[in-house]
């Protein structure tokens, strides 16, 4: 390589590559882009700036393809004479939309700015708060709340609302949004329910609302996170965070003297929010209520849909009041879970189970033998898996109790069918059914408190009751609504005779006799002693109720406070849930299919009238047109049509009328079953006071009330021109949402209110008893309170 010489001459250059030189359009191009970049560069950079600038009064909104502006209500210090905008201002004024649309509902502002107004954190421009609302007439939208601008006109180098913090380039902190969501196990967490989620079998109470397993119209007895909204439709098309709820015992109280039930496991995620996050992960922090629930760890690091991390619940005392857990991320204030811990008082009861033979001697008294493994089996699942979930402890009394009943005076009430006895049972018809239940509790206490005469002496009562109607029915025979015989009975004072008649005075004069004597002997009546206990009766000598085809292996009766379980049952492989399913009902709970008794869950706002209001008033004005006053208007024509033709004035016929209503009413009562403590009043005064006073009574002075044919013809108008006003009234209204309370048979999956079996009558593989709901645990411990089954442990 040569070199310059010190006098630089005979220099050589040093040799280079050289580039080509460029021509005027190339240059001119190679400027553009780079004048574009850095173009774009400041574009950049200026967005950035300007999602830092305040948003203050006047600030340009937008909520989906709605047009409107912000209004600050607060008095507060001002940015450019305007008043400043702070996380305060989420009410619904605060948003005035072009078009009329009006935001119903908001949780949180997003990334606010870390400067404070007067104690609150201010909004800037890239600020935004999700919610729903809507143009009224119209379906409610989800979306936020976002500002168009900030409302500044002369942008500042740096940002200096008066009287606040100086937020000079300032960073504002990245917001992690997530709905955190607590699960009883990790399968649980995958989505698993019944036989498929093996980690759980009820050890603990926990109830988290999924509408795989609830139905849509129970979300209303899930309290509502309103400051997060799901990014999947939790309900009903509604994305709305629901709360779970948690039962954990405290220590050292009966039923968990291990101390157990007072630490438990669950799993915790963050889930996808609506509005989506501008980290991916973070430190959660779970704050409790109170200090006596602990939570291990109290910090865990979350990625949204990552997995679920494990965390131990522990109670170290009892506590009154629902505590709760709010789930947070580190550093940020809003909520974003939340878990509720139900109130742990502690209620108990006394299991008795109660043997109950047929033979052709009956028992005078109760005779203790010892629990067979069924009943270790039941009580064992009661504390452990199923109703310690709502801090019910149920103690086994120390001996089964055995009664023998005598077999013939029961023979009313079964059926041999195949072979085998059946208690006579129907979905029409279940009055044998609850005399059965009626008859079980009260033959066992009168064996097992000694008032075993007490009850015969009753039974006697009864019966006397039974003949004398037998007797009454042979002498009336009124089989038809026949106003000719009507007339002839009124004519004849039929009901007087008969209540005259020397059989039925001697029959009836026996009763008061019995019961004055009764009275006298026994002066306190007696029931089932249900104070702080439930009974289980079982019987090995009945096959079941209903039929072969409509098995039922064992049932309760809504609210008593028993169960009567059959052999079937007692040989079930899952006797122990079948006997828990049907304690269920004794403590008021009903099946979770049925649609009727169930109901729907509508969404109304106070005040407000909707078409299905509308709807059901129509419905119901049209049949009483159709079915009262058509009725009552053909039934006046008639009466005059036979009044001409008969030459029998018209009050007569209507007093007859009103008269072969009291007979038709009296064929149904001395078809019907009474007991000596309500004969009396339901039965006798009817008779003397009700159809032998009208009998006594001229058929005009019977009809002195009746309405004639005119009055009932104007009813008949104003009644039409009132529907025909609802019918206009119901155009305009607008239909409220309704949602059902019930899911199909055994779609719950697990609740032990439900049935193993699908609709179809086939049995559901994936179905296992294990769960109450939450909601359920509260009807329990009210009822149970209610009727004394429950004592509250102090």
């Amino acid at each position: 390589m040569d070199r310059l010489n010190n006098d630089g001459k005979n220099a050589v250059p040093e040799t280079q590559n050289q580039a080509p030189e460029q021509t005027p359009d190339q240059m001119k191009a190679a400027n553009s882009q780079k004048m574009a970049g850095k173009r774009a560069e400041n574009e950049e950079k200026d967005k950035k700036q300007e999602d830092l600038l305040l948003a203050i009064d006047g600030a340009k909104i937008k909520f989906n393809a709605h047009l409107g502006t912000f209004k600050v209500l607060n008095d507060v210090p001002t940015t450019q004479d305007k008043l400043t905008g702070t996380i305060v201002e989420k009410q619904t004024p605060n948003f005035i939309f072009d078009d009329g649309f009006i935001l119903t509902k908001s949780i949180e502002w997003q990334n606010f700015g870390n400067a404070k107004v007067q104690d609150n954190e201010v909004l800037l421009k890239k600020s935004f708060l999700p919610g729903v609302g809507a143009v009224p007439g119209t379906l409610p939208e989800t979306g936020k709340v976002e500002f168009v601008d900030s409302g500044q006109v002369n942008i500042p180098e740096s940002i200096d609302p008066k009287g606040a913090p100086v937020l000079r380039n300032t960073i504002v902190e990245q917001t992690f949004v997530a709905c955190i969501d607590f699960y009883r196990s990790q399968l649980n967490a995958d989505g698993k329910f019944g036989r498929e989620d093996t980690q759980y079998n009820g050890e603990f109470g926990f109830d988290r609302f999924d509408k795989k397993v609830c139905a849509e119209g129970l979300a209303s007895k899930y309290e509502k996170l309103s400051n997060i909204i799901t990014k999947e439709k939790t309900y009903a098309g509604k994305k709305e965070y629901l709360c779970p709820y948690l039962s954990v015992w405290g220590p050292n109280t009966e039923n968990n003297t291990d101390n157990k039930k007072s630490k438990i496991f669950i799993y915790v995620r963050a889930n996808e929010a609506f509005v989506k996050s501008e980290i991916n992960e973070a430190d959660i922090e779970l704050i409790s209520s109170d200090d006596k629930i602990k939570i291990s760890p109290n910090i865990v690091r979350l990625s949204i849909k990552g997995a679920a991390q494990k965390i131990s619940i522990e109670c170290t005392g009892a506590f009154r009041k629902d505590v709760t857990i709010i789930a947070k991320a580190k550093e940020q204030p809003q909520e974003l879970g939340k878990l509720i811990v139900k109130a742990n008082t502690i209620y108990k009861t006394i299991i008795q189970p109660v043997k109950v033979t047929f033979g052709t001697t009956a028992s005078t008294e109760s005779k203790d033998i010892p629990h067979v493994n069924l009943m270790k089996d039941i009580v064992k699942l009661f504390n452990e898996n199923s109703f310690n979930q709502a801090y019910i402890f149920g103690e086994l009394a120390a001996t089964t109790k055995h009664v023998t009943f005598l077999e013939s005076e029961f023979k009313s009430f079964f059926n041999d069918i195949d072979g085998k006895r059946y208690l006579e049972y129907s979905a029409s018809n279940k009055q044998k059914a609850f005399k059965y239940d009626e008859l079980m509790g009260r033959r066992f206490e009168a064996n097992n408190s000694g008032k075993a005469d007490q009850q015969r002496r009753e039974e006697l009562l009864n019966k006397k009751i039974e003949n004398l109607l037998k007797e009454i029915d042979k002498m009336y025979g009124y089989k038809s609504d026949d106003l000719k015989k009507a007339k002839k009975m009124h004519e004849e004072h039929k009901v007087t005779n008969i209540w005259n008649d020397q059989k039925i005075k001697a029959l009836y004069d026996d009763f008061v006799k019995e019961k004055a004597e009764y009275n006298q002997l026994y002066p306190n009546s007696f029931k089932l002693d249900q104070n702080g206990k439930i009974y289980f009766f079982y019987t090995e000598d009945i096959h079941g109720a209903g039929s072969p085809e409509k098995e039922i292996q064992a049932f309760s009766l809504i609210n008593s406070g028993t169960a009567q379980i059959f052999n079937s049952a007692l040989t079930d492989k899952d006797a122990a849930s079948l006997i828990i399913h049907e304690l269920g009902h004794a403590f008021g709970l009903r099946h979770p299919f049925e649609a009727e008794v169930m109901g729907r869950y509508q969404i109304k706002e106070n005040g407000q009238k909707y078409k299905q209001d509308y709807e059901d008033e129509i419905k119901n004005l049209t049949v009483e047109i159709d079915s009262v006053i058509n009725s009552n208007i053909d039934n006046l024509e008639k009466l005059e049509g036979i009044s001409k033709r008969d030459n029998i004035p018209i009050s007569d016929l209507q007093g007859l009328t009103l008269l072969n209503e009291r007979y038709k009413s009296l064929e149904g009562l001395v078809a019907d079953k009474y007991s000596f403590t309500n004969f009396e009043a339901n039965f006798v005064d009817f008779v003397k006071n009700d159809v032998i006073g009208l009998e006594g009574k001229a058929l005009s002075q019977i009809s002195s009330n009746a309405v004639n044919l005119l009055q009932e013809k104007e009813n008949l108008k104003m009644k039409k021109e009132e529907l025909e006003r609802l019918k206009k009234e119901r155009k305009k209204a607008k239909s409220y949402e309704e949602f059902p309370n019930s899911k199909a048979n055994s779609e719950t999956l697990e609740n032990y209110l439900d049935y193993r079996q699908k609709t179809d009558g086939s049995f559901n593989s994936n179905f296992q008893y294990k769960s109450f709901y939450q909601w359920q645990w509260k009807d329990m411990i009210n009822l149970g309170k209610t009727r004394k089954y429950l004592i509250e442990i102090k």
